[in-house]
């Protein structure tokens, strides 16, 4: 029988790789990214590298700022076909069980946008360190 390659709607638990100890945890982007970069040594990266993940924290301003926008813009919907002044148009989108997944998709997206600021945020701390210590590591 063939597994289905898409994914659950529902983070998946997985169990930590042998000899590596780190408690389980439940798989999500921001847990991704917060593994790999807490367990690679960043200060072995190469200024262009450091200067390269610094972006990150301009990136997630960005995607905050997209995703604000677009919750925004959901709430409106959801706002608008709720109202009784309007019932013959509502769509029924976005109704009752809709609502938690939406709410736990941008708790993700959320999660996920701090992480890459964090990471943008240390790999521009650690340039400016090297920089101003005059140590290079091309």
């Amino acid at each position: 029988m063939a597994k289905s390659s898409s994914p659950s709607a529902t983070p998946s638990k997985v169990s930590p790789a042998p000899n590596i100890d780190m408690p389980s945890q439940v798989m999500k982007p921001a847990t991704l990214l917060s593994f790999l970069w807490d367990n690679f040594s960043p200060e072995h990266l190469s200024e262009a590298d450091l200067q390269f993940l610094s972006l990150a924290s301009e990136e997630a301003s960005s995607l905050s700022q997209w995703l604000a926008r677009h919750v925004v813009g959901v709430g409106c919907l959801i706002d608008t076909d709720r109202q009784e002044v309007t019932p013959f148009v509502r769509s029924g989108a976005l109704q009752d069980d809709d609502q938690p997944a939406l709410l736990n998709f941008i708790a993700t997206q959320i999660e996920t946008i701090g992480e890459i600021a964090r990471i943008g945020g240390e790999a521009s701390f650690m340039l400016r360190n090297r920089l101003t210590s005059g140590g290079t590591h091309e």
